[in-house]
C-alpha cells in the first residue's frame, strides 16, 4: 500500500473529506505532499490545506485522537493500537516518523476495514 492509498483510508476512517482531484501526485515529478483537505467550520471555513499525518505531527495526534488510537512509542518501536487493530513500526532512524506512520496504519486498517463493509459482494 503506498502513502496516498494509506492517507485515503485513514482519512476514511475519520470522516476527513479530501479533494481527491486535487490530491494528486504532481504530474511531472509525481511527488505526493498529502491530501487537500475540505473542511467545514475548522479551523475556518472554506480553508484549504494538505493533510498528511505521515509527516506532520498534529495530523498524527489529531488522527490518534480521534481514533482512540493508544500510541506507545517504545526503544526500536512504535506501537498504535486500538481494541481491534494494532501497528508496529521500527524507529531505528527516526522514532517520531514511525510512531506517526504508526498512527496512521492502524487508522489505515479502520478505513480499510469500513470500506469492505461498505462494498457489495
Amino acid at each position: 500500500m503506498d502513502d496516498r492509498e494509506l492517507l485515503e483510508l485513514a482519512a476514511r476512517a475519520a470522516g476527513i473529506r479530501y479533494d481527491k482531484e486535487a490530491s494528486k501526485p504532481h504530474p511531472t515529478s509525481g511527488a505526493f505532499f498529502g491530501l487537500w483537505l475540505q473542511i467545514d467550520g475548522e479551523p475556518y471555513e472554506g480553508q484549504r490545506r494538505r493533510w498528511n499525518a505521515l509527516t506532520d505531527d498534529g495530523d498524527a495526534l489529531r488522527l490518534a485522537v480521534k481514533l482512540e488510537i493508544h500510541v506507545q512509542p517504545s526503544g526500536r518501536y512504535a506501537w498504535a493500537s486500538t481494541f481491534s487493530v494494532t501497528a508496529t513500526e521500527e524507529s531505528a532512524q527516526d522514532p517520531y516518523a514511525a510512531t506517526r506512520r504508526a498512527i496512521t496504519r492502524a487508522a489505515a486498517e479502520i478505513g480499510k476495514a469500513m470500506q469492505e463493509k461498505e462494498t457489495p459482494r
